[in-house]
C-alpha cells in the first residue's frame, strides 16, 4: 500500500466536503478496500507508479467521486519518496472520454456546479503541481475533461489512434483561466482557440503538430515506449527532476492576468445558463441543440 500523507482525509474533505465516513469510505475506495468503490487501479515498479483509469464500459468516463479519488491518489504518490514518476493511462480503447454528461445534467443549480469544479481543478492541480513528472499514456480518447486532464501531464505519449478534443461550446459550456491558460501554454494561441471554438476531435497527427503530444507511437509500442521515457526520467537526480519541474511551471504560469476573475466568472455563468441545461439534454437525447444565447 502506498504512503499517505496526515493531512490526506482532511484533504479530501475539506475538496469534496464529504462527511467522516464517506472520507473513510473514499479513502478505502481508492486503495481497492471498498468493491465497486474504486475506478482506479495502482501499480508500482522500480520507483514508477501507473495509475490506470479502470471504467472502460463508460469509455473511462469521470463522475464526481473520480475527482476525488484522483486527487487522494497523486496526494500520496506526490509524498511518497520512492516514486520517481508517475504514469496516468485508461482502461480499454479510450484514455477518459470526458465528464460523465448523466451527472452534468444534476449540476444546473449554483452550489452543486461550484463545488463539482471545484474537486475538478483540485485533481488538475494535484497532477500539475505533483513533485514528480507525471506521463500520460494516451491510448485513445481524450475528450472535455479527459483531455484537460491530459493536459495537466508533463508528457504525453500518445498511440496512433489516439484523439483529442474539448467540445465544451457543444454543451453550452466555458472553461476557467487556469484551464486555458494551460493549454494556450502548450499549444498557442490559435491552435487553442482552434480546439476551443471548434470543439472536433483532434487525431494524433495534428495533436503532434501543434505540440501537444510528444510522441506518436503505433497502439502497440505505445506502453514500451511511455515506459522508456519514464525509466530515463527516474535514472535522473530526483532533486533535479522536481526542481525543473516546479521551475518550468513558475515560469510557465506567469501571474494571474487582471482578467482573470472575469473569466472564471464566465465559467460559472455558462453553468447556470439555460444554454447548458439545453446543451446537455441535446446530448443524451441525441439531437441538435437549440441555442438561446442565455
Amino acid at each position: 500500500m502506498l504512503p499517505q500523507p496526515v493531512d490526506y482525509a482532511s484533504k479530501l474533505t475539506e475538496s469534496a466536503r464529504l462527511s467522516k465516513i464517506q472520507v473513510k469510505e473514499l479513502t478505502l475506495a481508492i486503495y481497492g478496500g471498498v468493491s465497486g468503490l474504486s475506478y482506479f487501479q495502482i501499480s508500482k515498479k522500480d520507483g514508477i507508479a501507473k495509475i490506470l483509469i479502470n471504467r472502460a464500459e463508460q469509455r473511462n468516463a469521470f463522475n464526481a467521486v473520480m475527482w476525488v479519488q484522483l486527487a487522494g491518489m497523486m496526494f500520496s504518490l506526490a509524498a511518497d519518496e520512492q516514486t520517481a514518476v508517475v504514469i496516468i493511462t485508461g482502461a480499454g480503447n479510450s484514455f477518459a472520454s470526458g465528464a460523465d454528461i448523466t451527472q452534468l445534467q444534476e449540476l444546473a443549480g449554483k452550489e452543486r456546479h461550484r463545488e463539482y469544479l471545484s474537486n475538478v481543478e483540485r485533481a488538475i492541480e494535484s497532477i500539475t503541481g505533483c513533485p514528480q513528472p507525471v506521463i500520460g499514456m494516451i491510448n485513445g480518447w481524450a475528450m472535455g475533461a479527459g483531455c484537460e486532464l491530459a493536459i495537466s501531464c508533463d508528457l504525453r505519449i500518445c498511440a496512433e489512434e489516439a484523439r483529442f478534443g474539448i467540445p465544451a461550446a457543444k454543451l453550452g459550456i466555458s472553461l476557467n483561466y487556469n484551464l486555458i491558460q494551460r493549454l494556450v501554454n502548450l499549444v498557442g494561441i490559435a491552435a487553442a482557440k482552434e480546439m476551443l471554438l471548434v470543439g472536433e476531435p483532434m487525431p494524433a497527427s495534428r495533436a503532434y503538430a501543434i505540440g501537444l503530444a510528444n510522441q506518436v507511437v503505433p497502439a502497440a509500442e505505445l506502453e514500451t515506449a511511455t515506459l522508456k521515457v519514464a525509466r530515463l526520467i527516474a535514472g535522473n537526480a530526483p532533486l533535479a527532476v522536481k526542481g525543473m519541474k516546479k521551475a518550468v511551471n513558475q515560469c510557465s504560469a506567469d501571474h494571474r492576468c487582471p482578467s482573470s476573475a472575469a473569466i472564471d466568472l464566465i465559467e460559472r455563468s455558462c453553468f447556470e445558463s439555460e444554454d447548458f441545461r439545453e446543451g446537455i439534454s441535446a446530448f443524451l437525447e441525441k439531437r441538435k441543440p437549440a441555442w438561446k444565447g442565455k
